[in-house]
């Protein structure tokens, strides 16, 4: 799911841009077998907090795995699926804008061809990091498209059918205009009921941008091919 840009994977450590409240940043954050570590570069220091809480809710480091996986196994069903991959967390996300972009983007179609075409996007309307001339070449040099800047460009500038590019202006709208803010303190059930009144999003995509934006462990997303 790396986009071309904004990410990259390296073994078990992704490399990506944080777009912060006093400054960008650059981050590796690796997943070892008993913690995680992040190395943060370009970081505006007032920003360490923001940085930290943000990547602990993408890798849900304050689940307690024990306690959920006890929970799990109790059911007949789920129990052999716990046994082979023990500790599995929601995966969360950095952003809630950049979330339900990524994932209005990635409805219907292959991780391949979603991860293409926001690669596009953060190209095209992405602002380069202030750090692109003096990191290494293989260092994220990109930001997420802030919703300002999606509004602006309008639909002619994102690729794909209409009917994405209405649905990705659309979204980013109502979040450029404080219609709607998607953010880990977010209420469950209104956020899924904004998000389900923006054009372009089903039960499959307000339920993944629920879960992935607030945590919700109770969330589950029962359109999911893979789920189903």
């Amino acid at each position: 799911h790396a986009v071309g840009g904004l990410e990259r994977v390296d073994g078990s450590t992704l490399h990506r841009t944080l777009r912060l409240p006093h400054g960008p940043a650059l981050v590796a954050l690796t997943l070892h077998p008993d913690h995680a570590s992040a190395r943060l570069e370009h970081l505006d220091l007032r920003d360490l907090s923001v940085a930290v809480n943000r990547l602990r809710r993408l890798a849900d480091l304050d689940a307690d795995p024990v306690a959920v996986d006890a929970a799990l196994a109790a059911d007949p069903t789920l129990a052999p699926l716990v046994a082979a991959a023990p500790g599995i967390r929601i995966p969360g996300g950095v952003d809630g804008h950049e979330t339900l972009i990524r994932t209005i983007v990635g409805q219907q179609i292959s991780v391949a061809a979603a991860r293409t075409r926001l690669g596009t996007l953060v190209h095209d309307l992405g602002e380069p990091a202030p750090w692109h001339d003096d990191a290494a070449p293989e260092a994220p040099r990109r930001l997420f498209p802030t919703p300002e800047a999606i509004v602006a460009a309008g639909e002619e500038a994102i690729s794909g059918p209409r009917r994405l590019a209405r649905a990705v202006v659309g979204a980013s709208r109502a979040i450029a205009s404080g219609a709607m803010e998607p953010h880990a303190g977010s209420q469950t059930s209104k956020l899924r009921t904004e998000l389900l009144a923006l054009d372009g999003v089903g039960p499959w995509t307000a339920d993944q941008v629920v879960m992935r934006v607030t945590g919700d462990p109770d969330v589950l997303p029962h359109g999911d091919l893979v789920i189903a």
